[in-house]
């Protein structure tokens, strides 16, 4: 059984920095190869497929289209590796 956080829109804005990570890959900085470098020695690659398919596209959701009314579900993997990658996008 996987443990996941249920969320609601409050806690969305609280815990999860969306708008740092969507407006740090929009930027032409987060396309450099030393980006590139420092993800491939932070993150393993379960950790990198988890930002490019799940983290990044609702980051960008909700940035632009706001964070949706109903509860969100997210499991304890994501959550600690969203809370990582927020770091990642502060250093650059």
């Amino acid at each position: 059984m996987k443990t996941a956080f249920i969320m609601n829109r409050t806690d969305v804005g609280l815990q999860l920095h969306y708008q740092l990570v969507y407006e740090t890959t929009s930027r032409e900085v987060f396309k450099t190869g030393r980006a590139k470098r420092m993800m491939k020695q932070m993150f393993t690659e379960e950790e990198r497929t988890i930002i490019h398919d799940t983290i990044i596209p609702k980051a960008k959701k909700w940035a632009t289209k706001g964070v949706p009314e109903n509860d969100i579900t997210i499991t304890t993997k994501e959550f600690n590796v969203w809370k990582a990658f927020e770091r990642f996008c502060a250093i650059l």
